[in-house]
């Protein structure tokens, strides 16, 4: 895989991130609104669900299944054996993931209602074309956040 130096990357993604602010979610067609509101949460409650599968051992670094045949058997009775990660009940599952995906789903829909107020307020200011200045400040924005992260992170050692 090709990997590009970090700038490039900082770039990029703010470029993207301004050339994104430039649609006006208001200008969609409801069924992309309502895929940008609802699917990111069906997405996030599915990956909670695989991440809280049984089976699934997180402190093993080979991805091996909680299940061994060193592990001691689980009692009949529903008690977790010693030594073995607690089971998860399909109900907690479930619970855990639908809270996810209820979070992440008002946090979308609430992003449309700020975008729109933004964007009217800016109007408001007597600025012509807000969706540029939006986009703008968002690709600003991205950069400073890369910039703050590059920043805290220690400094890597050239390959050579």
């Amino acid at each position: 895989m090709i990997s590009l130096p970090p700038p490039v990357v900082s770039l990029a993604t703010a470029a993207a991130t301004g050339a994104l602010t430039l649609l006006r979610p208001a200008d969609w067609r409801p069924a992309v609104r309502r895929a940008y509101v609802w699917l990111p949460g069906a997405a996030a409650a599915g990956g909670v669900l695989w991440a809280t599968r049984p089976g699934r051992n997180p402190g093993r670094k080979d991805g091996a299944p909680a299940e061994s045949a060193a592990a001691p058997a689980a009692k009949s009775d529903g008690v977790d054996a010693p030594g073995r990660e607690p089971r998860k009940s399909l109900a907690a599952r479930t619970l855990v993931s639908l809270t996810a995906a209820v979070i992440i789903t008002a946090l979308q829909a609430g992003s449309l209602k700020v975008d729109a107020d933004i964007e009217r307020r800016l109007a408001g200011y007597g600025l012509r074309r807000p969706r540029r200045w939006m986009a703008a400040g968002a690709a600003a924005a991205s950069l400073a956040l890369d910039l703050m992260r590059d920043a805290s992170q220690p400094a890597r050692k050239p390959r050579g």
